[in-house]
């Protein structure tokens, strides 16, 4: 549990500052009503309702691409499994790729701009659906990426944190996760420079937290390297500025699913807007994964 409530936690949290710049703010760990969105405190965004309709895809339907666009259309057209009454802080390439399946059904083609974060940032159903198969973790980690994201540096940064939660999950140490967990995966290169621990010699002024999805696993990377608990990765995480509520929500499932659902402040997930709806479906997805 503790990815996936790490995931919405950090997007909540970071939510009110996206956009401010390194600097602008200081996030202290509470949850607040700021920045020009109107987001309330406890609101999630589209990084939280992405991860919740892709977890209620593999519940119905196993792993399945139109499946998955069609829970997004869902929410896209009608605010399935928003905070809010309707969708809300949508990307270019989600909203592109959701546009063109409700139009022609079709996944979307090969892009090379389509390496932003917004895969990579919903990931953690995945690898917690397949938990007891390393190699299906993975290769479908990769593959959710192609519903909206079809670039090889998104689809392969989804494959590096499927692996990474994989082996949290199976209790790895965080020196294993940092030092070995992208080994054998056959990774673009550009996606291996940057997880292969680069990050570890960098300051904070070297960090890059914008919506590129290899800047957005550094950042959330580094966050997890520089702390030594939940909340301590995702103040760090926010408090890089710029795209905050998805770093905070990558960064949120390394460390959540690295110390677990116990080390998330109960304050964090109790403040969080339907709660009671995240734990079912949170629920639902570990019993599905366990009947498998």
């Amino acid at each position: 549990m503790g990815a996936f409530l790490g995931l919405i936690v950090g997007d909540a949290l970071g939510a009110p500052y996206e956009g401010m710049q390194r600097g602008e703010f200081q996030f202290n760990g509470e949850l607040k009503r700021v920045g020009p969105d109107n987001i309330k405190a406890g609101q999630w965004t589209d990084d939280s309702s992405m991860a919740l309709c892709l977890a209620e895809s593999l519940i119905d339907d196993g792993f399945n691409l139109k499946s998955q666009l069609n829970k997004y259309a869902e929410w896209f057209e009608h605010g399935h499994l928003s905070s809010k009454e309707r969708a809300f802080k949508i990307g270019r390439n989600t909203s592109l790729a959701i546009t063109d399946f409700i139009k022609k059904s079709t996944l979307p083609p090969e892009r090379e701009y389509a390496a932003g974060n917004g895969s990579l940032m919903r990931l953690a159903p995945v690898p917690l659906y397949f938990c007891n198969d390393f190699d299906k973790a993975v290769y479908y980690a990769k593959m959710s990426s192609l519903s909206t994201h079809n670039n090889i540096m998104a689809a392969d940064s989804c494959k590096f944190l499927g692996a990474f939660i994989y082996h949290a999950l199976k209790n790895k140490s965080k020196e294993y996760l940092l030092e070995s967990s992208f080994k054998k995966l056959d990774l673009d290169k550009r996606v291996l420079d940057k997880v292969k621990g680069n990050y570890k010699f960098k300051e904070k002024k070297d960090i890059i937290s914008d919506a590129f999805v290899l800047n957005t696993l550094e950042a959330s990377l580094w966050s997890f390297y520089q702390t030594d608990n939940f909340a301590a990765a995702i103040k760090k995480a926010i408090n890089l500025g710029g795209d905050t509520d998805t770093v905070a929500a990558v960064t949120g499932q390394m460390a959540g699913a690295f110390y677990g659902r116990k080390e998330i402040l109960n304050k964090w997930i109790n403040n969080l807007v339907k709660k009671k709806m995240i734990i079912q479906i949170i629920t639902k997805l570990y019993q599905v994964k366990i009947s498998e």
